[in-house]
């Protein structure tokens, strides 16, 4: 674990305790490794001074836990549900500039309010999770966390044979996060998380760790939604920006209307369709991205070995991949287009477009050039130009093969 990682892990169990209180912590924790690497110690040994983050959270006094600020009544209510598993519903009034969301384990709905306030509706059978809200700033937070009091309550133990012998291990709260992370079990199965906030609202995000997230008919100025392995769904929703962020799960998204939208997929696939946005930025490792009846200006799209399929109109094209292929239909009003693989094939049609100008390359594979008079310019390691039009089109490969069609 690096030092990074490290503070990122403290931030995160931190997020439940008062801001003063964490702030006290971190600035502490990042005092020490300052002095310990003036002093000449690796981050490993400074981080195995501070020891376990789990037994210093442990020894936090319970009162700097947030609590929530909303009236006596509603209070008093969420604190005697909070530990009990089952649906639990509420609502806020109040004018909010932002709300973050932080599902967990729970999947998240999120959709509109008609008459003002937030709603919230969570439906859980673990308890050893629970739900919070408070606020701070003009920013209303709700989410799912995992129950202090749950966890603090009893050690639990297993015995298990271990060459031979019997061993017997405590489950305290770092074993059973850990033990929990690893085979995906605790939380994530039933866990809801159902959000319906009014309009008006400038920033929202939303998170979760294995959990889904569906989004619809909502309209804040911006957007931020981020998975680990869970899947993200967005549908009928207009925002200023939108940032999308998956490691393993994928992402859907329809009717979607932006002014700059910005992907980051991992493994996951992302299917886009019916949408409009200024700018459209998708970087991706593994996985797949699809655009049917999509419209922007520009269009940058990155990826180590995922297929590109692109049905859209936009100005300027930027497409990029390493071993995926790619196949994109180019409308009328293009400007510029740019398409480079490594191994990938590459099939492009810029017929729709009035005039063009075709420049192919390719290192050990084959490119074609057709007009639509079916007019075949070939080229077989090495690189032709077909055309002299105002809309720039740049093809290359190092060893897949290239075909594009082109008008006239």
């Amino acid at each position: 674990m690096t030092k990074s990682e490290y503070m990122e892990a403290l931030q995160n169990k931190l997020e439940c305790f008062n801001r003063e209180l964490r702030q006290e912590i971190v600035e502490d924790y990042e005092q020490h490794f300052a002095e310990g690497i003036a002093a000449g110690k690796t981050e490993e040994e400074i981080m195995t001074e501070l020891g376990s983050i789990e037994d210093m959270i442990r020894e936090l006094p319970e009162e700097d836990i947030i609590q929530e600020e909303a009236d006596a009544q509603t209070q008093e209510r969420a604190e005697k549900s909070m530990p009990e598993p089952g649906r639990q519903s509420y609502t806020y009034t109040g004018e909010y500039k932002a709300v973050v969301i932080d599902g967990e384990i729970a999947d998240v709905r999120l959709g509109q309010s008609d008459d003002g306030r937030i709603h919230t509706e969570y439906t859980n059978s673990d308890p050893d999770y629970c739900y919070y809200q408070y606020e701070e700033n003009g920013t209303f937070y709700v989410g799912v966390k995992r129950d202090q009091n749950s966890t603090r309550a009893a050690k639990r133990a297993v015995k298990f044979m271990l060459f031979g012998k019997t061993v017997k291990v405590d489950l305290d709260s770092s074993f059973e996060k850990n033990f929990r992370n690893v085979w995906n079990v605790g939380g994530g199965g039933d866990a809801e998380l159902e959000i319906r906030i009014p309009s008006g609202i400038s920033r929202v995000e939303v998170k979760t760790r294995n959990a889904d997230i569906e989004v619809q008919d909502v309209a804040p100025e911006e957007l931020d939604m981020r998975t680990t392995s869970g899947d993200i769904a967005i549908r009928h929703v207009t925002v200023d920006r939108l940032s999308l962020n998956s490691t393993s799960g994928d992402i859907a998204a329809e009717q979607v209307y932006s002014g700059s939208m910005d992907v980051h997929v991992t493994s996951g696939d992302m299917a886009l369709d019916n949408a409009e946005t200024g700018t459209f930025r998708f970087q991706g490792a593994s996985g797949d991205i699809s655009g049917n009846h999509v419209r922007g200006s520009v269009v940058t799209i990155g990826t180590g070995s995922g297929d590109v399929e692109l049905d859209g109109a936009f100005e300027r094209y930027s497409v990029g991949t390493g071993s995926g292929d790619v196949d994109i239909r180019v409308k009328a009003g293009a400007k510029e287009v740019r398409v480079g693989t490594g191994s990938g094939d590459v099939e492009l049609d810029v017929t729709e477009v009035e005039s063009t100008e075709v420049t192919v390359g390719t290192g050990s594979g084959e490119a074609v050039i057709y007009g639509s008079d079916m007019a075949r310019h070939h080229v077989t390691m090495g690189s032709c130009t077909v055309g002299n039009g105002e809309c720039k089109v740049r093809v290359s490969t190092g060893s897949g093969d290239a075909e594009v069609r082109r008008r006239g």
